[in-house]
């Protein structure tokens, strides 16, 4: 690759390169300038300006790295004019670096691997400011920033999620600056119908509505819904009404992800003291506990995702119920959503053959019911159609439907 790179830059392999931490630029946004100047996508919109300062993905990403290592590199490109490596993505993981050099923090060393306390080979701990003073990165040869930002966004569109809110913000910031539909096509990855549509649905919506796309608030079907509303008043009210009903339901979501949430972090603490209680010398013993922690880990890991994924925008069939509230039609009661197959055999399967084992008693710290010895053929069925219909409702609880079925004053 003919880049004209500083001696201390060595090249690994292909696009892969080892560069001095310090000589790697972050590019920032300069309005001023006369034609588009490449910075991070994320911070055309408020909502992605958060993604970057959030600062339980930044503690996470900072825990994984110093613990794991830096798994993927950063992504860089050559700009021949000013010879300089600047940033393209991984802002995220450039930050955290940044951080736990700046702190002096202590991290795994991949390149220097020990004995540890437990005979098993493993990474050495040191200084962050040591272990990442060259970091691997990609480094593309982008001089033109539109190049510069379709590599951004498609690194970017890959790791955590950007909303439509994102793309309809890049078409505007693009057409402010002359991009041809080519170039824009080219760096969001859409297709003519999607520019066509979505510069109708910019020009057609007011402000206040147009602002809720891009940040996330309301998703691009509810966004063409509300378009269609020529009335701008009405457009509005519906618009406020149709974001309290996808509040409610969000709430509800958080509730139920809080409790999953709850469980997987008990399963975890739970597992840490099996470690502490295992006996060193046994090998066996120690892998099983192990194995414990890793699978509640990865609960815990699988908890907090849902519970970002789950703050979820206004959707299209809220602007349906909300249009209906506001011209007072009658509006038809949600149907119960059933639980998915995943989420049967977590919380019922397994926990119900845990409860059959442990001799059919409660399996909470505090037990408040416990099924009795004998139980009435019609008590059974009842039981079996309170499952079913848990099941079909969406109640995640198990422990919840079984205590509404033998609590201690049902007790014979």
């Amino acid at each position: 690759m003919s880049f004209d790179l500083p001696e201390s830059v060595k090249n690994l392999h292909g696009t892969l390169f080892l560069v001095p931490f310090n000589l790697i630029e972050v590019p920032e946004a300069d309005q001023s300038a006369g034609n588009y100047q490449f910075y991070n996508p994320r911070l055309i919109t408020e909502s992605g300006q958060n993604d970057l300062i959030d600062a339980d993905l930044s503690k996470i990403l900072k825990e994984d790295i110093k613990n794991k290592t830096m798994m993927v590199p950063l992504i860089c490109r050559y700009v021949h004019e000013t010879k300089s490596i600047q940033l393209v993505g991984g802002d995220r993981r450039y930050r955290a670096l940044s951080q736990l050099m700046q702190k002096h923090e202590m991290v795994r060393d991949p390149s220097c691997v020990i004995e540890g306390d437990n005979g098993k080979e493993e990474y050495a701990w040191k200084v962050a400011g040591e272990v990442y003073k060259d970091v691997i990165c990609q480094i593309y040869n982008a001089d033109n920033d539109l190049d510069a930002l379709a590599y951004s966004y498609s690194e970017n569109a890959c790791r955590k999620n950007l909303n439509d809110g994102h793309d309809v913000a890049l078409l505007m910031e693009l057409r402010k600056f002359k991009a041809t539909d080519d170039q824009i096509l080219s760096i969001l990855q859409k297709n003519k119908l999607w520019l066509r549509d979505t510069d109708h649905l910019v020009k057609k919506l007011d402000s206040s509505t147009l602002n809720d796309l891009l940040e996330g608030r309301i998703n691009r079907l509810a966004a063409i819904k509300l378009a269609e509303i020529d009335d701008v008043e009405e457009r509005n009210e519906i618009r406020e009404t149709a974001n309290q009903i996808a509040e409610s339901r969000n709430e509800q979501k958080t509730m139920r992800d809080s409790r999953r949430l709850n469980r997987a972090t008990k399963e975890k603490q739970i597992a840490e003291v099996e470690i502490q209680l295992t006996d060193q010398n046994d090998e066996v013993e120690i892998e099983i506990a192990q194995a414990n922690l890793d699978v509640a880990n990865l609960k815990v890991s699988d908890a907090v995702s849902r519970q970002r994924e789950n703050k979820n925008s206004t959707k299209g069939k809220d602007i349906d119920a909300a249009s209906k509230v506001v011209n007072g039609e009658d509006v038809e009661e949600s149907k119960p959503k059933a639980l998915k197959q995943q989420i049967i055999e977590e919380n019922y399967i397994r926990y119900l053959t845990k409860v059959y084992k442990n001799d059919a008693n409660c399996l909470e710290e505090e037990p408040l019911y416990s099924i009795p010895k004998q139980v009435p053929k019609k008590d059974v069925v009842m039981v079996a159609i309170r499952i079913a219909k848990a099941i079909h409702d969406g109640e995640e609880n198990c422990y919840k439907v079984l205590k509404k079925c033998f609590s201690k004053q049902d007790k014979k």
